[in-house]
């Protein structure tokens, strides 16, 4: 049955069960009443058997032919043996009752005097229950008994008449079944229809949209689990696929930006250099002029493939070089390297230190994280850098430290004019521009951010993007602090090395100009 439809499998199940059942009751029924049929034929012989002792005389000692009248109206066959003759007395039945030398051997093998009824086979006359008694003064016996037939004839009826019931019901099971076996697999039928829509979407040439779901099931039954389970599985490879997807497409942008970014350096430094050949001794101040482009060129090419491996290697998740870290001097720094870069941007520095930093009892002091300084000192630089390329002259751009639920809180805050909407949720991801010709002229390479992300992801931090239209730009990074204790112990040299250029940067309101 191993090729055969589950359903059919389970109908064919369910009638063997019901055909077994009801084999069982119809054995134990027909045993009962033929037993019970049995007993009551004994009792309608021995009811015949005179009482007293044997020998069929009465007190008077004269031959009991009441007796012999009482077993004759009792039994259907009453016979007289007489050493090897047998006479018929009496048989209640039309035909005439010729015995054979087997049936009067059998006759004479029933037990004399004996109070069981024994079974007698009669050849054509049929089986009769049958018991022997003495009879008259010349040692005669008296064979009578009742005939089976009736009994047989009862038992033939009941199976008949079950088997034509179980039948009737086996009928009426397998109908019911086959319709409930339908209605149960419906679901499973779905699943089926489903995975085979699934398996003709042509997932190879980069469709990533399962649209086919099965239809919802009552999950309390284990076909509706296997249907809930099934979507969401399609949900799980439909939403991989989709990352899939999305990661070719960053990987084929990422390679084609890279390329772009690399070729741009390149041909200037093919360019100066065939400039560079063709001037030679006659034009020296133009060869020096070339030879500052081809420095000029390879040292952008030189940061875009720093910052590459950068990220190769936050990629790989290789560990940093983790340090207590004052955040409040390193935005100092930062700002006062974003002042001398851009002199024509406001810069303003916030710090809110919270009861965990040590304060010195004039609420400024120190906001302690663990990580590697040198990377969160890029991360505050490549913020103001941001803003400094991508704002106009007189924007103003606020860095507040804050603490919050053990967090050290960043924000790089500006009134510039923000970034486009459909660009926010994807400002981190590498190359990202808003100048989708990928001129250099408005800003870098798009690698800031990304860089930005990776080092915070690094630290176990988060980094959101804000920029609600019209209303500038908010960067808000979030790191765990470092143990108050530890910060403390190894703190104070690591202050201590900028302390003069970041002691008169980090007052609270503090506008830098």
């Amino acid at each position: 049955m191993s090729g055969l439809p589950l359903r059919t499998r389970l109908v064919a199940g369910l009638l063997l069960v019901t055909a077994v059942a009801f084999l069982v009751v119809g054995l134990v029924t027909t045993l009962s009443l033929s037993t019970y049929l049995v007993r009551r034929t004994d009792e309608t012989v021995l009811s015949a058997v005179p009482p007293g002792p044997p020998g069929g005389r009465g007190p008077a000692g004269t031959p009991d032919r009441i007796a012999l009248d009482r077993a004759r109206s009792v039994w259907d066959l009453t016979v007289a043996l007489d050493d090897d003759q047998a006479v018929v007395v009496a048989y209640r039945s039309p035909e005439t009752l010729v015995l054979s030398e087997a049936d009067v051997a059998a006759l004479q093998a029933v037990p004399v005097g004996g109070t069981t009824p024994v079974t007698v086979d009669l050849g054509a006359a049929g089986s009769f229950r049958m018991v022997a008694l003495p009879w008259g003064d010349s040692g005669q016996v008296l064979v009578g008994g009742d005939s089976l037939a009736s009994v047989w004839d009862t038992v033939r009826r009941l199976v008949l008449i079950e088997g034509l019931v179980f039948a009737a019901v086996l009928v009426v099971v397998g109908i019911a079944g086959t319709v409930l076996v339908r209605l149960s697999l419906r679901p499973l039928r779905r699943v089926a229809t489903t995975a085979t829509a699934v398996a003709a979407l042509p997932l190879s040439d980069g469709t990533v949209a399962i649209d086919v779901r099965v239809p919802e099931a009552d999950p309390r039954t284990e076909v509706g689990q296997v249907a809930t389970a099934f979507n969401e599985m399609l949900n799980h490879v439909e939403a991989s696929l989709q990352e899939r997807q999305r990661t070719s497409e960053r990987l084929r942008r990422f390679v084609s930006d890279a390329g772009h970014e690399l070729r741009t350096p390149l041909a200037a430094i093919r360019g100066y250099a065939e400039l560079f050949r063709r001037a030679g001794r006659d034009h020296p101040e133009q060869a020096e002029v070339s030879a500052d482009r081809i420095e000029s060129a390879a040292s952008r090419m030189g940061v875009l493939v720093d910052d590459l491996l950068l990220l190769a290697r936050l990629d790989e998740g290789q560990p940093l070089t983790p340090s207590p870290v004052d955040l409040v001097a390193t935005v100092s720094e930062a700002v006062d390297e974003a002042r001398a870069a851009g002199p024509h941007h406001h810069w303003q520095i916030r710090s809110a230190a919270g009861d965990s930093a040590d304060t010195g009892g004039d609420g400024k002091g120190p906001v302690w994280v663990l990580g590697d300084p040198v990377r969160l000192h890029q991360v505050v630089a490549n913020l103001l850098a941001n803003v400094r390329a991508h704002t106009p002259e007189g924007t103003t751009a606020t860095v507040q430290v804050t603490v919050e639920d053990a967090q050290a809180v960043l924000e790089v805050a500006d009134d510039g004019p923000g970034i486009p909407a459909d660009l926010v949720p994807r400002v981190t991801e590498r190359f990202t521009r808003a100048d989708l010709s990928r001129s250099r002229a408005s800003g870098g390479s798009g690698l800031g951010l990304s860089i930005v992300a990776a080092i915070v992801a690094a630290h176990d931090g988060t980094l959101s993007v804000q920029s609600p239209p019209g209303a500038g730009t908010r960067v808000t990074m979030r790191l765990p602090l470092a143990p108050v204790q530890g910060a403390e112990a190894t703190g104070s040299s690591s202050g201590s090395t900028t302390s003069g250029s970041r002691s008169g940067s980090a007052n609270i309101g503090e506008e830098i100009r």
